[in-house]
């Protein structure tokens, strides 16, 4: 004990000629945790939590890929917020978007190459 004790000194005395702090570590037995109040969920939140929960799990809507309320950009019409999705046209997964610029909505195909997520 005598010889850690010695060189724990010898360790602080170098630390200070380095000018490195020295650090003191105190460990509790009990894990800290911190308690936060849930955030409020919003209008979409709660829509595509109900879509996770409801009786259609086995399908695949857009909402998987561009969830509601989420921004994309547009190659040809900007940047828009998506919005709940319409019925599938064709078997075809389409997205709604209304575009802030332009106050236009329109249904675009989820797989194509010109929506992007912001």
């Amino acid at each position: 004990a005598e010889g850690l004790a010695r060189n724990n000194v010898k360790a602080n005395q170098r630390s200070q000629k380095m000018n490195i702090p020295k650090v003191t570590a105190t460990f509790s037995k009990t894990p800290s945790r911190r308690i936060q109040a849930r955030p409020q969920a919003s209008t979409d939140f709660q829509r595509n939590e109900e879509r996770k929960y409801s009786t259609n799990k086995g399908k695949l809507d857009s909402t998987w890929f561009f969830p509601v309320g989420s921004s994309v950009v547009h190659v040809r019409y900007g940047a828009g917020t998506v919005r709940p999705p319409p019925p599938d046209q064709n078997g075809q997964m389409m997205v709604r978007v209304f575009f802030d610029s332009s106050g236009e909505e329109h249904d675009l195909p989820a797989n194509g190459r010109d929506l992007f997520p912001n």
